[in-house]
């Protein structure tokens, strides 16, 4: 599966955020003629802040790191002349309850396997991930990280804990009613606690005229669904289980009519766009998801899939 990967984020993180999480607190870089390496030492160089460990230097990703490890301002002292020479190395993560000393985390040396964060965006293996106390989730595109409003720098590295959890599955993109990603991974939005219909997902997401669209999700009758698609709709479509619903998308479009209304007399083509898919039942009206379409089907487009009334 191709998820989201986080390439180069810890570095740009610490090169964007480090900068302004401690202007506010400017601390003065008096270079140290010495030349030992203190191992644990918060260190000031040219305005960044640094830990030193044998193997390079760790930089702050956020203020709310550095705090978490109770650090403060008074900590920092100027870089001697071995310390300005050692490469970074990587970024510090958000301290781990079970690590007693930020060292022990960056060398997993910690006394435990941690705890399991529910809630927390992490960075394993490069790959970002949601955790739940179920496993993990993964996010196929930037869209959908970003439909949760969720920033680069609320990720941190996973402990023990979490690196042994499972990956249960792909996130998506936020529906209406769900206010954080754990309440919609778990059933818990204002939607779900009625019946009204949902759409979790379309498959496929895209295609040609005549491709066959599965809608998944949840409140669907077993008779009597509306499909909408676009400014069209299938009227009277049953679901087996209450989960699912299917609908190929047609060569046309004419405009929806609700029962005992004048509808306009026209019909439009169906040609590539975004076109927007809804489901109404005696419960209520779903979320709206987009199907893409792609392209004609057939010689000529038009006669590929059957005119939706």
């Amino acid at each position: 599966m191709n998820y989201f990967k986080k390439i180069g984020l810890g570095l740009c993180f610490f090169l964007l955020l480090v900068s302004f999480s401690f202007i506010a607190n400017p601390v003065k870089a008096l270079t140290i003629t010495q030349t030992t390496v203190r191992i644990g030492q918060l260190i000031n160089i040219n305005g960044t802040v640094y830990l030193v460990e044998s193997n390079g230097l760790y930089g702050f990703p956020s203020l709310a790191i550095f705090n978490s490890w109770g650090y403060s301002f008074s900590n920092i002292s100027g870089g001697n002349s071995a310390e300005i020479g050692m490469p970074m190395a990587s970024v510090v993560p958000m301290r781990d309850s079970a690590c007693n000393s930020i060292l022990d985390q960056i060398n997993n040396s910690c006394s435990s396997l941690g705890q399991i964060r529910p809630g927390a965006l992490i960075n394993k293996n490069g790959t970002i991930y949601l955790v739940d106390q179920s496993g993990l989730y993964g996010f196929p595109s930037a869209s959908i990280f970003f439909s949760w409003n969720l920033s680069f720098s609320d990720i941190v590295t996973a402990n023990n804990a979490e690196n042994n959890l499972p990956f249960v599955d792909l996130m998506q993109i936020k529906h209406v009613g769900c206010n954080t990603p754990l309440d919609q991974i778990n059933n818990k939005c204002s939607f779900f606690n009625n019946s009204n219909p949902v759409i979790s997902q379309l498959s496929p997401a895209s295609g040609t005229v005549g491709t066959i669209i599965t809608i998944k999700g949840s409140g669907f009758t077993s008779t009597g669904n509306t499909i909408k698609f676009g400014i069209g709709s299938f009227i009277g479509q049953a679901s087996a289980d209450g989960q699912t619903l299917q609908f190929t998308v047609p060569s046309t479009l004419a405009p929806y009519c609700a029962p005992n209304m004048a509808c306009p007399q026209f019909v439009m083509q169906v040609t590539p766009a975004n076109y927007n898919v809804s489901v109404t039942n005696n419960n209520g009206t779903s979320n709206t998801e987009v199907f893409t379409v792609t392209g004609l089907c057939g010689t000529g487009g038009m006669m590929c899939a059957t005119p939706l009334q």
